[in-house]
């Protein structure tokens, strides 16, 4: 019993001083240079007490730059549920990348879904948050839940595409969201671009077609130059055309002269001049003629059956 009741005596002496301790900050506030000051934040903490602007920065400072404050408050703080400004939170991250602090650090500020400020503070922020991902620092999931946030600014995102800071997984990470109607419209040609670059994989443009994106006369322009050149499968430039065909697009014009010198060459089979041909009207004589002096067989059959249908040569 003795020793029982010396160990309460010892516990209720502690907390008593803690409280005394806790007083003093109170009314003195926290001395960010005392030797003691990993002990007055973490008692501060443990309390329940909130932090101004200004001491959060300081802790951050202390953490990041004094080395005088431990990580584990930082990070005591964050479990709290504390909330720092962008520009601080943006700077946290950037420490994170550069393995300066735990990661533990960032799920936590996800947690809190801590990004915030102005514009370009949460630009800041997601980007740093990216660079987590793309760096294998912080797992998929944690990029896969930033896309289906209120606070993901889809305008950015088409920077990021534009600018060639989203990989090929990343843009088809988004596709696949559920909210892939928000990549913007005018990423598609970059996009495209990519693909043939070898920059881009594959089943982001393939995914694209799918999900019956429209495209344009230049994007088309820019797949029938991936065919030609071997960069893109010719399935893909069939099934855009497919899809255009259905919509009333008239986007084959503008790689029209592309398509019928790839048929004529024999780059392109007789599957995706079938789709063309879809498009009534879109091939005039001088291309028909160029796919008749081709000698490619089908060719010469379908400008035979156009022109001649009442001859009865066998090719």
């Amino acid at each position: 019993m003795a020793e029982i009741d010396a160990q309460i005596a010892q516990e209720k002496e502690l907390l008593e001083r803690e409280k005394q301790r806790l007083c003093d900050l109170q009314i003195n506030g926290l001395d960010f240079s005392a030797s003691t000051i990993n002990e007055d934040l973490a008692l501060w903490i443990k309390s329940g007490k909130k932090l101004s602007i200004k001491d959060k920065r300081e802790v951050v400072k202390g953490v990041l730059n004094r080395e005088n404050i431990s990580s584990d408050i930082l990070i005591a703080m964050l479990e709290r549920g504390y909330l720092f400004p962008g520009k601080m939170v943006a700077m946290l991250l950037r420490h994170v990348i550069e393995k300066k602090l735990s990661v533990r650090v960032v799920e936590l500020l996800r947690k809190n879904n801590n990004l915030c400020g102005g514009e370009d503070d949460v630009r800041a922020q997601i980007w740093l948050l990216i660079e987590c991902v793309k760096q294998k620092i912080i797992p998929k999931r944690e990029w896969e839940d930033l896309l289906e946030s209120k606070i993901f600014l889809w305008s950015y995102v088409q920077q990021l595409i534009l600018m060639r800071r989203l990989d090929g997984q990343m843009v088809s990470d988004i596709l696949n969201c559920g909210i892939e109607r928000q990549l913007p419209v005018l990423c598609k040609d970059e996009i495209i671009s990519d693909v043939i670059e070898g920059k881009t994989l594959l089943g982001v443009l393939r995914k694209m077609v799918k999900m019956r994106y429209v495209f344009s006369g230049e994007e088309l322009y820019l797949v029938v130059r991936g065919v030609l050149n071997g960069k893109i499968p010719e399935d893909i430039l069939c099934m855009i055309l497919e899809a255009s065909c259905k919509c009333g697009s008239g986007c084959l014009y503008a790689a029209k002269n592309l398509l019928v010198n790839g048929l004529c060459e024999g780059k392109l089979s007789e599957q995706c001049f079938n789709c063309v041909l879809r498009y009534n009207g879109v091939l005039n004589d001088d291309d028909w003629k160029k796919l008749y002096d081709s000698q490619r067989d089908f060719l010469v059959r379908a400008y035979v059956r156009k022109f001649y249908p009442f001859l009865k040569i066998k090719i």
